[in-house]
């Protein structure tokens, strides 16, 4: 039997700050040993390929019963015309 506890509360944010973009995705749900993934369990090791592919990173703070934070940082590489607007 699955017991499943939801979590109540999710933050997202977004920031740019001169050539990079930052996305920070926190919940305060029960949280896990990042240690500690389950074999077959790719979502987080695709997130951290991705942002390391586009010249960026991906961090991972967990801990069970606290909850969990995920942030990525990326370049950023304005569009063309958001050059020409400067």
């Amino acid at each position: 039997m699955w017991r499943v506890t939801l979590t109540r509360a999710v933050w997202i944010g977004l920031r740019k700050s001169g050539t990079s973009l930052a996305v920070e995705i926190c919940d305060d749900g029960q949280g896990f040993d990042p240690a500690c993934l389950v074999a077959g369990h790719y979502g987080l090791l695709g997130l951290r390929e991705r942002a390391q592919q586009l010249g960026g990173e991906l961090h991972v703070r967990s801990a069970p019963g606290a909850g969990t934070s995920l942030s990525m940082s990326l370049p950023y590489i304005p569009r063309e015309e958001e050059v020409y607007a400067l």
